[in-house]
């Protein structure tokens, strides 16, 4: 995945590839992930459109 997107709780912009994953297997039989922001964890992401 590439793009950017950017953390609406501390502003930070960042590339997907550095999006902190939390993985959880538990929740259900897929599995599901959040994307994190890697400075504050916070997972209100948005993606960032424009050059």
């Amino acid at each position: 995945m590439r793009g950017k997107v950017k953390c609406e709780s501390c502003g930070t912009v960042f590339e997907i590839g550095d999006a902190h994953f939390n993985f959880d297997l538990s929740s259900s039989s897929k599995g599901t992930s959040e994307m994190r922001c890697p400075k504050c964890k916070s997972d209100d992401i948005v993606p960032v459109y424009g050059k």
